[in-house]
């Protein structure tokens, strides 16, 4: 099962009918936990994998400022923590995250 060492699936509490995923360590370990689930069901079904990061009837936000002032949650904050999501900042590139998977966010509250 995914562990960061910190965070176990008992730590993501239900909100309604959404996960609250409300901080960094947390949205990490629940894309882990989703990619392992997802290879499960294929195995188990024994079909192709189907990989992305769900983040499906989540709550996701992390409490951050900039220069004082809070700031809404940024692909930045995941970039190189989980390997679906490159951080690019320091390369020769016009883009500062790369994500390589499909990201599906329904009936998601994001800020």
């Amino acid at each position: 099962m995914a562990t960061n060492g910190k965070i176990n699936i008992e730590d993501i509490k239900e909100v309604g009918n959404k996960r609250l995923l409300d901080s960094v360590d947390k949205i990490v370990f629940w894309i882990e936990y989703q990619l392992e689930e997802q290879e499960k069901a294929s195995l188990k079904n024994n079909m192709p994998p189907f990989r992305c990061i769900n983040l499906s009837k989540c709550i996701i936000y992390t409490d951050t400022t900039q220069d004082g002032k809070p700031t809404m949650t940024n692909l930045y904050l995941l970039a190189g923590k989980i390997n679906c999501i490159k951080d690019k900042t320091n390369q020769e590139s016009p883009f500062h995250q790369e994500v390589l998977l499909p990201f599906v966010c329904e009936d998601s509250i994001i800020y």
